[in-house]
C-alpha cells in the first residue's frame, strides 16, 4: 500500500509539473500575441492618422480651388 501511495504521489507531482509547464508556455504565447497585436494596432493607428491628414489636405486644396474658380 505504501508503494502505491508513493507511485500515486509521483504521478501527481509529474502532472503538476506538466501543468505548470503548459501554464508557462500559455503565458508566453499570450505575451507574444499582446506584443504582436499592440504593434499592429500602432501601425494601423499611424496609417489612419496619415490618411486623415492627407484627406484634410486634399479637402483644403479642393476648397481653395473651388474658391479660386468662384472668384473668376
Amino acid at each position: 500500500m505504501l508503494e502505491r501511495e508513493k507511485k500515486r504521489d509521483e504521478e501527481v507531482l509529474t502532472l503538476k509539473r506538466s501543468l505548470e509547464q503548459v501554464h508557462e508556455e500559455r503565458e508566453s504565447v499570450i505575451g507574444e500575441l499582446r506584443l504582436k497585436y499592440t504593434k499592429q494596432i500602432e501601425d494601423l493607428t499611424s496609417q489612419f492618422e496619415n490618411t486623415k491628414k492627407q484627406f484634410q489636405t486634399i479637402t483644403k486644396d479642393r476648397q481653395q480651388q473651388q474658391s479660386d474658380l468662384t472668384d473668376r
